[in-house]
């Protein structure tokens, strides 16, 4: 009987030194401490068997080492599920054991109630880790989607916005090439009452010929306007003549 209860203290010293190592799990700190004691305390009284306490005591030894692994780097919620179940089946074992002695009394009838019932607790929060294990998972798994879409969203914008760019510079280009062609020498009168530079403009102007529409663009400042191949500048904000150009066709 010393030998074993060395033993036993030899173990309890190893569960405290991993529990006080890593972030304790859900439930009492003192959970696997609690459990060897009691395994002790049947042994010492009786309501163990030798060939009981050994089965108990290897399902301890697991249960530490198992507590131990997962503490190297913090308990996750997953991790904290399996010690719950894990702890409630050596409780049941526990009781079970104590429960074939024959000179069970009250008290271990009451230990075999509260054993169910921290039993039944810790399967519950096992289960309620499970479930907080998987609404987590779920989020991650959400917020990678939204992470992708938001960068495919990103990415499509860029490209409108590049090939928005382009249109407005190759537009200012067009005006900037339409404009400085009316900077050379002003054609003259083609007929009476031909209307010039500076002027409004007439009532003959139309509007631009589908083939020129792409190289005289209206703009913020001009815009064109055609009267038998002949193509007016006029100022948008006074509406006047700005410039007169004669085309080929």
């Amino acid at each position: 009987m010393k030998t074993i209860l060395m033993s036993m203290t030899a173990l309890s010293a190893l569960t405290f030194a991993a529990q006080a190592s890593a972030e304790p799990w859900s439930g009492s700190g003192q959970q696997t401490a609690e459990l060897q004691q009691r395994i002790d305390a049947g042994i010492a009284s009786g309501t163990i068997s030798s060939n009981e306490s050994g089965a108990l005591r290897n399902s301890l030894r697991r249960l530490v080492t198992l507590e131990q692994r997962f503490s190297t780097a913090g308990f996750t919620g997953r991790e904290n599920a399996t010690l719950r179940r894990h702890s409630a089946d050596l409780r049941r074992e526990i009781a079970t054991a104590e429960r074939t002695d024959v000179r069970r009394d009250r008290r271990a009838a009451a230990d075999d109630r509260r054993a169910r019932n921290e039993a039944s607790r810790d399967r519950h929060a096992a289960a309620a880790e499970d479930r907080r294990a998987d609404r987590l998972a779920s989020d991650e798994r959400r917020d990678r989607h939204a992470a992708a879409d938001d960068r495919r969203r990103d990415a499509s914008e860029a490209r409108s916005d590049r090939r928005d760019a382009s249109e407005q510079r190759r537009d200012a280009d067009i005006r900037a090439a339409s404009i400085s062609r009316f900077s050379g020498a002003v054609p003259g009168d083609r007929f009476a009452g031909d209307v010039r530079i500076g002027q409004p403009a007439s009532t003959r102007m139309v509007a631009m010929p589908e083939r020129y529409r792409d190289e005289y663009r209206d703009g913020a400042d001009f815009y064109y306007r055609w009267d038998d191949k002949r193509i007016y500048q006029l100022d948008r904000r006074t509406n006047l003549i700005t410039g007169l150009l004669d085309t080929v066709s």
